[in-house]
């Protein structure tokens, strides 16, 4: 299930991105909500972000995920059916889709 935000989430830690996204009235998923919504593991969706391939937006030790990093998510996922690395697929996003490396 979605968690549903409010006003008491903007913190010092990715409030910005937080508070932009609401006010855009962007659905954010927890991580949970990414697992369940394209049956991949928690885990997985650990290392892509440890990879910088996917970027959520922060608050404390909690993740959310806006509509672009949904997009992101899936087009990574078409490139795994179709066979490429995560090397190749890095390569072939857009650079102003690209999260910034950790």
């Amino acid at each position: 299930m979605e968690r549903a935000l409010d006003k008491s989430f903007a913190g010092p830690d990715g409030s910005a991105d937080l508070r932009a996204a609401q006010q855009a009235g962007d659905r954010l998923f927890t991580i949970g909500d990414m697992a369940r919504a394209y049956k991949v593991t928690l885990r997985a969706l650990r290392f892509y972000e440890d990879r910088g391939l996917i970027k959520p937006i922060r608050h404390g030790v909690s993740r959310f995920y806006d509509s672009a990093a949904r997009a992101r998510f899936e087009t990574i996922l078409r490139g795994k059916q179709l066979g490429f690395t995560l090397t190749q697929i890095f390569a072939m996003l857009p650079k102003d889709e690209k999260p910034e490396a950790a």
